[in-house]
């Protein structure tokens, strides 16, 4: 009994070793975001709005907005970028919007060098709340925030959709939300092509995505 003593605890101290081996650090983001001014994109819950690399700034000029980042292990030694993490535990959010199942998740997992991208059109509904400033788009990975160790990645995104109430589809409650905007107050939300005025552009892009819902 004495020998199986202590074969258990050298068996515990070897699975303690193993364990501290492979542990890796915090995860971290390094990148670099060319846009210091608010930059807009219509999202929808069926995917039918631009791709983030046809995002517009206010008054309709078209820009690239892509998301460009790649992780890293800061804490080993020395810090390594992580390959292969999946793109399923990557995703943007913001208050005001809400995601279809994997609508917002980085294109593809981390490459060999830990970078990964958001361009593809996003699938979600809602629209950023800007009356008090500009609550730009986080990047979560694996579910918390992530930072770029001074501060969180936040890229001055806003986004406004069709489905305005956030119910994930587009139908006449939201036709309805339009039109008081249309014919009454101006708001941002309905303002798709994003210009400070309300005219037919904005009612075609509500005509074309009328009865899409999540996929």
């Amino acid at each position: 009994m004495k020998n199986f003593g202590l074969f258990l605890v050298a068996l515990m101290a070897a699975l303690g070793s193993t364990g501290n081996a492979m542990a890796t650090g915090s995860i971290w983001g390094v990148w670099d975001w060319p846009f210091s001014e608010p930059v807009q994109v219509v999202v929808s819950p069926g995917g039918s709005g631009p791709s983030l690399t046809q995002a517009s700034l206010y008054g309709g000029a078209t820009v690239d907005a892509t998301i460009r980042i790649q992780l890293w292990y800061q804490y080993d030694s020395p810090p390594a970028p992580v390959p292969d993490f999946p793109a399923e535990d990557i995703w943007l959010e913001a208050p005001g919007l809400v995601s279809c199942m994997g609508g917002a998740n980085a294109d593809a997992d981390t490459d060999e060098d830990g970078w990964f991208t958001f361009s593809h059109p996003l699938r979600m509904g809602g629209r950023s709340q800007i009356e008090n400033g500009p609550p730009y788009m986080h990047v979560v990975v694996n579910g918390s925030w992530l930072e770029d160790l001074s501060q969180y990645i936040t890229p001055t995104i806003i986004a406004n959709s069709p489905d305005i109430n956030g119910d994930l589809v587009v139908n006449l409650g939201d036709l309805g939300l339009f039109a008081d905007n249309f014919f009454g107050e101006y708001d941002f939300r309905s303002d798709f092509y994003w210009d400070g005025v309300l005219n037919l552009s904005d009612v075609g892009r509500m005509a074309t995505t009328f009865g899409e819902d999540c996929p």
